[in-house]
């Protein structure tokens, strides 16, 4: 059994975006999602797989709100 990086066994950019999207969303570090995409961790190309939804975005401002009630 031959054990390839897991960023080698997705080739296509639509699956890598998601990958990385979906741990972020679930608070991943992004060092951490970088390593398992095979991003270094000066990385210029990983943000542009990076799809913020309006879920994303929801969950971060109730985050915010918390703090200012």
């Amino acid at each position: 059994i031959v054990i390839k990086p897991f960023w080698m066994a997705f080739k296509f950019h639509g699956t890598r975006a998601s990958l990385i999207t979906y741990l972020l969303s679930k608070g991943q570090q992004e060092t951490i999602i970088k390593s398992i995409s095979g991003h270094t961790l000066d990385s210029q190309s990983f943000t542009r797989y990076v799809k913020i939804s309006n879920d994303m975005k929801l969950k971060a401002m109730q985050k915010i709100a918390m703090f200012v009630d």
